[in-house]
C-alpha cells in the first residue's frame, strides 16, 4: 500500500501527501517505511514535489522537505552504525578469548581449519552483507533529475524550489549539500532559473563561498 501508484503520473502516497504540504501523513509514511526515492513518470521524487509550486506554505513545504532529507540521512547512517556496533563486539570477543588462551597453538587449534583472523575477517563480510540487505534506504539523493514534457530534462530539486520561489527549501536543500553548479538541457543553474531576488541573492551568496573554499584547498595542497 506505501508504493500503490494513485495516479496516471504514477505517484505514491508519499508524493501525494508531499505535494500538498500535509507534514502529519509524511511523517506517518516515513515511519511506516515509505520510499523516498521512487520516481514518478517524469523522474519526480516526494522531495521534488515538496519543493514545487502548489497550494500549501512555504512553511509547510519547508517541513516535508526536511521530513524526507533526514529520513534519508537517518537511514543511510542507521547500517553504518549498526555495522560499526557488530565489527565493535566481535573485535572484543576476539581480544577476550585470544586473553584466555596464554598458547597461541592453542587457541589456532580450537579454531581449526582457520586461525581467528580469518575467522574474524570472514564475520566482518556476513555483517556488512546483512547491513546492506537490512537497510530500507541508501542515502538520500539531492540530485535526482526529472524532466518537464519532452523539452527542458536534467532539473533538480534545487532548480525546482529556485523557480517557484521557494526560498525555505532552497536554503534548506543548499545546508544539505546541493549542488550549486548542476544545469538542465537549457544550460541554465538554480541561480539563473531563480525568480524571487531572495533566492537569487541567497544562491549567489553560497556560489561564491563554496568557489572561495576550493580556491582556498587548492592554495593548501
Amino acid at each position: 500500500m506505501l508504493h500503490l501508484l494513485v495516479n496516471r503520473d504514477s505517484w505514491t502516497p508519499l508524493m501525494c501527501a508531499a505535494h500538498v504540504g500535509d507534514t502529519g501523513i509524511v511523517q506517518e509514511l516515513l515511519q511506516a517505511s515509505a520510499s523516498i526515492n521512487v520516481q514518478d513518470v517524469h523522474g519526480r521524487t516526494a522531495l521534488f514535489l515538496a519543493c514545487d509550486e502548489g497550494e500549501a506554505s512555504q512553511d509547510d513545504r519547508y517541513e516535508c522537505a526536511k521530513l524526507i532529507i533526514q529520513h534519508g540521512r537517518y537511514c543511510g547512517r542507521r547500517g553504518v552504525r549498526l555495522f560499526l556496533w557488530h565489527w565493535v563486539q566481535l573485535q572484543r570477543q576476539c581480544h577476550q578469548q585470544h586473553q584466555h588462551h596464554h598458547n597461541i597453538e592453542e587457541l589456532q587449534l580450537q579454531l581449526q581449519p582457520q586461525p581467528h583472523w580469518a575467522i574474524a575477517q570472514l564475520c566482518y563480510d556476513v555483517i556488512r552483507r546483512i547491513c546492506q540487505l537490512a537497510m530500507p534506504e541508501p542515502p538520500i539523493v539531492l540530485e535526482t533529475h526529472a524532466h518537464i514534457g519532452s523539452d527542458i530534462t536534467n532539473i533538480t530539486p534545487l532548480m525546482q524550489a529556485a523557480e517557484t520561489g521557494q526560498t525555505k527549501c532552497v536554503e534548506l536543500l543548499i545546508q544539505y549539500g546541493a549542488k550549486l553548479d548542476t544545469k538542465n538541457s537549457e544550460g541554465e543553474d538554480a541561480e539563473s532559473l531563480a525568480q524571487d531576488e531572495e533566492c537569487q541573492a541567497m544562491l549567489r551568496h553560497h556560489r561564491v563561498r563554496r568557489e572561495n573554499r576550493m580556491k582556498i584547498r587548492d592554495i593548501r595542497k
